[in-house]
């Protein structure tokens, strides 16, 4: 019969290991510098092969350098300008987000959006 002394034993190891070397290191993802500034910018990109043009927001930090990126993908109805809240958020601490606008979907063909009152008869 197996004992399960070692998988206990291993575990308890990893716990004390771990609480005993963690640090402090004062890390708050949601806190923010009061002096953060963020930059918003619109551009279109042209779509050569599918003729069109794919209006994009963008949110981000003051400055240049190099900084991850998060790609939003707003849902059926949606639209670049729905969600500000979030570019806000996400540029204030340290990325550039990025928001486009899909062909067919949502307000770029004058749809009515979930928000609209007759959303339901749109669907």
């Amino acid at each position: 019969m197996p004992t399960r002394f070692p998988t206990v034993t291993f575990f308890l190891l990893v716990l004390v290991a771990n609480t005993l070397g963690a640090k402090d290191i004062g890390y708050d993802p949601l806190k923010t510098s009061e002096r953060a500034i963020i930059v918003t910018q619109d551009f279109i990109i042209k779509d050569e092969k599918r003729n069109r043009e794919v209006p994009v927001k963008v949110y981000r930090p003051n400055t240049e350098s190099p900084i991850p990126l998060v790609l939003f993908s707003h849902g059926l109805g949606g639209s670049k300008d729905k969600n500000p809240y979030l570019g806000n958020h996400w540029a204030k601490r340290g990325y550039i987000a990025v928001f486009m606008q899909y062909a067919g979907i949502g307000v770029e063909r004058g749809e009515t959006t979930t928000d609209d009152a007759g959303y339901e008869k749109s669907c």
